[in-house]
């Protein structure tokens, strides 16, 4: 009977609606049609309860609302056994949950719930923004907790705030021991979760005319990268990612390479003189294998292999933001001796597709001397003809390579990567597209550069023998300005630059404030990324040896405790000295000094008794001592006395002081 009486205190009920609301404001961006329906039906009826308007659900409404649940997930289009599923069910019963509640371990199940709703935006976002919800929501959650465990009438509606504030402030430091020597294990968030909207805004795996333009109307960041020493010069921050080597007659395709070794580092030829230089990257996650290098990149992390186009591959999937360091050599070759099977595909042209194209190529062959020189007319042929780089170039039929070059002459750079290929393997020369990023931005604050998806970017690579794989960029012989100064630079005054990312702060490069509260925004979410989330074993191991020198168990045991000893004791430290009475004022500590020796000789004041009142009874007993009299007048004033200035204060205290002291019985 008691269970059925229990009534959730008002001060809990509150809070609980103000938690429920904040943790599952994150969530109506992934599931806003699972999340809102059920949460307005369950914070109504939970609100109609208190008011003991409705009464709680019987057990066919509760299990009518488990179905409605369960459906309401499967209407989602999620896998049956994915992770989006799981977070959606938990999501479910943390909200129907919060109706059934009837009895004190019922609210304890939704606040316990609730921490598990907590970490699950950990899955879809590890921004530093991310982690402050995490710590807010951690903080409302704690408060629940904390309202139910103190006296209704204890403090007002924000005491179990500022007293769950303190208690995880104090546990902050262990936080950080803990994190920093609890072995690392990959994080539960780098398991892949994918909603139905499909994945991540990127470069993909084949190259068709339109793809590479789309990318160019988003901002979204793509990586950033951090050089140990001066970053490169813009024209040579090219991010190889695929190569693509078929083609059907529109679209481009890698071969398989799956189960070819690994190319030999004495493919890539070191040039004379030239020093290996270091660089970091950090990755967003875009659900694939395929990782952003600079052209002769020698040193790479183990969970990556070389394809043998010498582009990097990741062993797992990127669901994570990852950082990788890399080793790299400026100017060297690709490549000592083509692969039969790499020059086979990369002279391939399919039949029966563009003609005008493939009578240009024999018709420059016939007047060129050599490769190079062959090289030398086709880039004039795109030099003097009126070509244009733009984003809107219009759409291609069947024989795309003769309508972009012939007919309209008006394309992005994967029209000229794609027809410039064709145009060499015409001639005989191995030739492929290659996709990635060009460009970096640097950021103001920090000693990085920020690729964006507008950055993407197609360009070719010509087999010359003795040179190995050389770049050849047809985008730069129509719009230099694209090589030389960025994306942003060539494609600002085009209309579908950045149409996808209405709120980009290039669009209004007059507000020079906003793009610094961006670059600073950024530059805390490096640091974010840099020193928490890639706080790995290696880093962890470097992190200890600073600290500890040689790491052992029993250095990292006494350090653990070390650390808790010290917590724990400053905490016994500032609540003993809250328990302290605050300290007397100098007059009232002297006055104290006065009955202390009065005490002494037989005299005790009352308790309510005023300092004239006991002044007349010690003088009764010494009725000659008019200093006796004098200096409780002088307490008088004083203690009393108004509107005295400092300087008088000070004089009169000093003589008080002094007439204690000379006293005597």
């Amino acid at each position: 009977m008691a269970d059925q009486k229990y009534q959730v205190p008002r001060r809990t009920f509150v809070w609980l609606l103000i938690a429920q609301t904040f943790l599952l404001l994150p969530h109506l961006i992934r599931y806003p049609t699972l999340v809102v329906p059920i949460w307005l039906i369950a914070s109504g009826w939970r609100i109609m309860i208190y008011r003991a308007r409705w009464s709680h659900p019987s057990t066919w409404v509760k299990a009518t609302l488990i179905v409605f649940g369960v459906a309401a997930v499967a209407a989602q289009g999620f896998g049956y056994f994915s992770l989006d599923t799981s977070v959606a069910v938990l999501l479910v019963a943390f909200l129907l949950k919060f109706i059934e509640m009837r009895t004190r371990r019922d609210v304890l199940v939704v606040i316990y719930l609730g921490y598990f709703v907590i970490v699950t935006w950990l899955l879809m976002d590890q921004t530093m923004l991310a982690g402050a919800y995490l710590i807010i929501s951690l903080l409302l959650v704690t408060t629940c907790l904390v309202t139910l465990h103190v006296d209704k009438d204890t403090g007002d509606w924000h005491f179990p705030l500022v007293f769950s504030a303190k208690a995880l402030a104090v546990s902050v430091p262990i936080m950080v021991v803990g994190f920093m020597v609890f072995p690392r294990l990959d994080p539960f968030w780098s398991v892949p979760i994918q909603g139905k909207n499909g994945g991540v805004t990127g470069i993909s795996d084949s190259m068709s005319p339109g793809n590479i333009s789309q990318l160019a109307q988003s901002d979204r960041l793509a990586f950033r990268v951090e050089f140990d020493g001066e970053a490169p010069a813009m024209r040579e921050r090219y991010w190889r990612a695929i190569v693509l080597s078929r083609f059907d007659g529109k679209t481009w395709h890698p071969l398989d390479e799956i189960g070819l070794p690994q190319p030999p580092l004495d493919d890539i030829v070191k040039p004379d003189a030239a020093l290996p230089q270091g660089y970091r990257i950090v990755m967003e996650p875009h659900q694939e294998k395929w990782l952003f290098t600079l052209p002769g990149t020698i040193s790479i992390d183990t969970k990556a292999h070389f394809q043998r186009d010498f582009t990097l591959r990741s062993l797992v999937p990127i669901f994570q933001k990852k950082s990788l360091r890399y080793e790299w050599l400026p100017g060297a070759q690709l490549g000592t001796e083509i692969y039969r099977y790499h020059h086979r595909e990369n002279l391939f042209v399919p039949e029966g597709f563009n003609p005008r194209a493939l009578a240009l190529a024999e018709q420059m062959v016939q007047q060129s001397s050599s490769v190079e020189d062959y090289m030398s007319r086709v880039e004039g042929f795109f030099r003097q003809n009126a070509f244009t780089y733009t984003l809107s170039p219009g759409e291609l039929g069947r024989n795309s390579i003769d309508e972009f070059l012939f007919d309209g002459q008006r394309g992005f750079c994967e029209h000229y990567a794609s027809a410039y290929v064709v145009l060499m393997r015409a001639a005989g020369v191995p030739a492929r597209v290659v996709t990635g990023y060009l460009g970096g931005e640097k950021n103001s604050y920090e000693n990085y550069l920020s690729v964006r998806q507008m950055d993407a970017h197609a360009w070719t690579e010509v087999w010359v023998d003795g040179k190995g794989w050389v770049r050849v960029d047809p985008t730069g012989f129509v719009a230099p300005d694209r090589i030389e100064y960025g994306s942003q630079a060539a494609l600002s005054g085009d209309e579908n630059f950045l149409s996808g990312s209405p709120f980009s702060s290039r669009h209004y490069e007059g507000l020079s404030w906003l793009s610094a509260i961006e670059q600073r925004y950024e530059q805390l979410n490096y640091l974010w990324v840099t020193q928490v989330l890639s706080f790995h074993s290696d880093t962890q191991k470097n992190t200890l040896k600073r600290l500890l020198g040689d790491v052992s168990p029993q250095r990292i045991a006494l350090f653990v405790m070390g650390v808790f000893i010290s917590v724990t004791g400053l905490v016994f430290i500032v609540l003993y000295l809250r328990q302290l009475p605050p300290p007397l004022p100098p007059v009232e500590r002297e006055y104290q000094r006065l009955l202390k020796r009065l005490s002494r000789e037989g005299f005790d004041k009352d308790v309510g008794e005023g300092p004239m009142d006991f002044a007349a009874r010690v003088t009764e007993a010494y009725p000659n001592r008019a200093d006796i009299k004098g200096v409780f007048e002088c307490y008088r004033d004083l203690a009393y006395r108004p509107h005295i200035s400092e300087e008088v204060f000070k004089k009169n205290l000093d003589v008080f002081s002094k007439t204690i002291r000379a006293l005597k019985f």
